[in-house]
């Protein structure tokens, strides 16, 4: 399990940034896809471009943007921005009996994981980036991910 710091919120068009402890906003979105699944990042983790590992967690509820959400890792989706590997990590809420079933991606509706690609096609599209979605990645995969991120930032 892993916890997820939020910064959108589940159906938000408002990009927050986590400073000094402190949500501060940093875009108003202005095209009609609001965001399909809680996104944050995980704690002590660094990736290559010098982020924080990011996460997608399925949740039936909006929760608070900094606040931290209880998720077990499902998966991966292998994409790239601008040429810059940004892969988000798939979990679920681990404090939701409604996602209590899903062990992997297997187990996630194939139109949920459809509706990831698509908001992140239409996203680049309207921000004149670059997006390339490869594939999902397994649950394993996923954690290896994790372990990694978590080492580099140590």
């Amino acid at each position: 399990m892993i916890d997820v710091i939020i910064e959108i919120p589940l159906n938000s068009k408002i990009t927050y940034k986590m400073t000094g402890g402190v949500p501060r906003v940093e875009e108003v979105r202005y095209f009609p896809l609001p965001y399909p699944l809680e996104r944050g990042y995980v704690e002590d983790t660094l990736l290559p471009d010098g982020q924080r590992l990011r996460a997608l967690v399925l949740s039936s509820e909006c929760t608070v943007v900094g606040g931290a959400l209880p998720a077990r890792v499902v998966g991966y989706l292998e994409m790239y921005m601008d040429g810059v590997e940004d892969h988000r990590i798939i979990a679920v809420s681990d404090c939701n009996s409604k996602y209590k079933d899903i062990e992997g991606l297997q187990d996630v509706s194939h139109f949920t994981l459809k509706e990831i690609m698509d908001y992140y096609e239409t996203y680049g599209k309207i921000h004149n980036k670059e997006i390339q979605i490869v594939r999902y990645h397994s649950k394993e995969e996923a954690l290896q991910l994790v372990v990694d991120a978590t080492k580099k930032a140590e």
